[in-house]
C-alpha cells in the first residue's frame, strides 16, 4: 500500500472530495483534487444511493468511474453526483491550519495557500493534496492550533438559520449583523 493508500484510508468525509448540491449547481462547483489510482471510494448519487468501489477515473467535468468489488466498471456523471467519500477512518484535525465547514455539513482540514477575489480558497490537506473550494459552499471558516478551535474572531464564517441576519467580518476584526 503506498503512502497516499494510507492516507486516504485514514479519511472520511471531512477529508474527501466533495461535490456540493443543492444551493450550487454541480456545474458552477469547482472542488478539484487528483485522487490516487486504486483508492477507495464511496459515491453518493442523486438517488441516495451508495456506490462503493476503487476510483479508475476522476473529473469535475464528467465525474467519476469506479470498478467495484463484483469487478463491475460503474461510470457516475457528475450531474448524478451528490458526494465523493475518500476512505473509512477518522479524521484527525491537523495541529495548526484551517477547519473548512461546507454548507453541506461536510469538512475540510488543511492550511490556506490562496484566495481569489472572493470567489474560492484553495487549501493544501494532508490527505487530497491542493483542494480548491468556491466560497459560496463554504459556511464556516477557522482556525485551529493545537488541533482545537480557536474562539472569537478567529471564527470568519458563522452559519445562520435561514432567514436570520448575514454577518460581514471586516478587515479589522469586527463583526456586523444585518440584512445585505
Amino acid at each position: 500500500m503506498t503512502k497516499a493508500e494510507t492516507k486516504m484510508r485514514r479519511s472520511t468525509t471531512a477529508g474527501a472530495i466533495l461535490m456540493v448540491m443543492g444551493m450550487i449547481p454541480v456545474s458552477e462547483v469547482a472542488i478539484c483534487a487528483d485522487p490516487p489510482a486504486s483508492v477507495e471510494a464511496a459515491v453518493q448519487t442523486v438517488e441516495g444511493d451508495w456506490i462503493r468501489g476503487v476510483i479508475s477515473r476522476f473529473s469535475t467535468e464528467r465525474g467519476v468511474v469506479l470498478q467495484t468489488r463484483d469487478g463491475e466498471r460503474k461510470e457516475i456523471p457528475v450531474d448524478r453526483i451528490v458526494r465523493v467519500r475518500l476512505g473509512s477512518g477518522p479524521v484527525e484535525p491537523p495541529r495548526r491550519g484551517m477547519r473548512v465547514t461546507l454548507v453541506t455539513g461536510d469538512r475540510l482540514y488543511g492550511n490556506p495557500v490562496e484566495a481569489e477575489a472572493e470567489e474560492a480558497l484553495t487549501l493544501e490537506t494532508s490527505d487530497l493534496g491542493r483542494v480548491t473550494v468556491p466560497l459560496e459552499a463554504v459556511a464556516r471558516l477557522e482556525r485551529i492550533e493545537r488541533g482545537r478551535r480557536t474562539n472569537g474572531r478567529e471564527a470568519w464564517f458563522r452559519r445562520l438559520p435561514q432567514g436570520e441576519d448575514d454577518l460581514i467580518l471586516l478587515a479589522n476584526g469586527d463583526v456586523l449583523r444585518g440584512y445585505v
